[in-house]
């Protein structure tokens, strides 16, 4: 399956195989900015640059939950990590503001603030779920660990440069970036 945001504001599903149209769903009446699936395709997060996402159902072409980032500027949303049991989704936006959301029901579990007001270029959620990293600015990078049970910042490990990708060991003890850098959690 192949989802995109189209110009009209809608959400266009295709099959890959066959490159027949599955569905066309009106989302918004806003530019849609980010485009989703979840771990399995289950579901397919759509961000607009209203700072509004909402999560859909592959299966049933129904809205799943309607979710906010309501961060300093509520920007629009530009990375998203789910939890690999697709329970639990965040989004990162244009102003540093991370959310936290329970999926299927919408239910916001933390907002976080990176210190820089700048673009959420990568987030990751803990496999424990106990915490989130995030990466801010897209030419000098910045990393943030926050606890999600807090929504406090834990720690803004240093990097060497851009960070493009964040990703957690297995017992969420041990963060590393893409160029090398490791942090370990306390």
């Amino acid at each position: 399956m192949l989802a995109s945001g189209d110009l009209d504001h809608s959400l266009r599903m295709w099959d890959t195989h066959s490159h027949a149209a599955i569905a066309c769903l009106p989302v918004r009446t806003v530019p849609i900015t980010l485009v989703h699936f979840s771990p399995s395709s289950a579901l397919v997060l759509v961000a607009s640059s209203d700072a509004s996402i909402c999560i859909w159902s592959t299966s049933s072409c129904a809205a799943v939950a309607t979710l906010t980032l309501t961060g300093v500027t509520r920007a629009a949303a530009c990375c998203v990590a789910w939890s690999s049991d697709e329970a639990v989704v965040a989004a990162g936006a244009m102003d540093g503001s991370v959310g936290v959301w329970k999926a299927c029901t919408g239910l916001q579990l933390a907002v976080m603030q990176c210190p820089q007001a700048a673009a959420v270029t990568h987030i990751t959620l803990s496999p424990d779920l106990r915490l989130l990293a995030a990466a801010v600015g897209a030419t000098v990078s910045c990393a943030h660990v926050f606890d999600v049970a807090s929504a406090s910042l834990l720690a803004s490990p240093a990097v060497r440069g851009s960070v493009l990708q964040l990703q957690w060991s297995a017992d969420a003890r041990v963060l590393k970036d893409d160029q090398g850098d490791v942090w370990t959690a306390p």
